[in-house]
């Protein structure tokens, strides 16, 4: 039993050794690959290779909240479109992008809404999301 939970605490330590490297690395065109995932419509592979980007621009953030509305979490896509309208104030497609956020949070925030969302997530609780 012992030797058990010897090799179940290395096995973790390495799991989170290896969660900790995969961070920390950083990939000079990581945002040229999610722009190429996103419009292959591999949205959760874009939002992985965009979190290992080490520029954070406007563009950044639009693609992240493009991301994130495809898959249906509105918040967080509104709060990534705010972030890019912040830096970029005079590029009007991420206000748009942040208007059809904004939009679709206040249907989900209706009882109709959640209905829709919670059903589409019990239907497909893992898909992946494909541009249409």
């Amino acid at each position: 039993m012992v030797r058990l939970n010897l090799a179940y605490d290395r096995a973790m330590k390495l799991i989170r050794e290896r969660a900790e490297n995969e961070q920390e690395t950083i990939l000079p065109d990581a945002f040229a690959v999610a722009q190429q995932l996103f419009a292959r419509g591999l949205v959760r592979d874009a939002l992985r290779m965009l979190n290992r980007s080490a520029a954070r621009d406007g563009a950044w953030y639009a693609l992240q909240g493009a991301a994130l509305l495809k898959m249906g979490e509105a918040e967080a896509a509104h709060a990534s479109y705010r972030a890019a309208v912040r830096l970029e104030p005079q590029n009007e497609v991420f206000r748009a992008g942040a208007l059809e956020a904004a939009v679709r949070m206040r249907k989900q925030r209706t009882p109709i809404g959640r209905a829709v969302c919670w059903a589409r997530r019990a239907v497909h609780p893992r898909r992946r999301t494909h541009i249409k």
